[in-house]
């Protein structure tokens, strides 16, 4: 009931400026204060810096420092979500195979059945 999205929002670190609160940059923020988790919630994107719009849902690891050249790589190219290891990711790629497979099949068998109409429709045919 307290996260509805059922996901911890990332630490966001703030810091006041003269047009009240933003957040950092994602390098060199020594001076920064992490809100509560309830403050966090409720944090709206325009506080967040230009270089983090490119992502559509922010990435939890956002502002870990070890993992900033390896943000994008992390995310699906497909559904855009975000992965905290390339393995999960690799991992997840495998539904998206199986969904377009599944569909290639499905395209397949319908194609079959209107190859193999034809020869159904000859044969009755014959028997009349």
């Amino acid at each position: 009931a307290v996260v509805p999205t059922r996901f911890i929002p990332p630490p966001i670190p703030l810091i006041q400026t003269d047009k009240g609160l933003k957040a950092s940059d994602r390098s060199g923020f020594e001076s920064h204060v992490f809100p509560s988790l309830f403050l966090s919630l409720h944090l709206s994107r325009d506080l967040l810096p230009n270089s983090t719009k490119e992502f559509l849902t922010l990435p939890y690891d956002l502002y870990t420092p070890s993992v900033q050249s390896q943000l994008l790589d992390r995310i699906c190219q497909k559904c855009s979500l975000y992965f905290a290891s390339k393995v999960m990711l690799k991992s997840h790629m495998i539904v998206h195979k199986k969904k377009t497979q599944s569909a290639s099949a499905v395209v397949e068998k319908e194609f079959i059945v209107t190859r193999t109409r034809p020869v159904r429709i000859a044969a009755m045919r014959q028997r009349e």
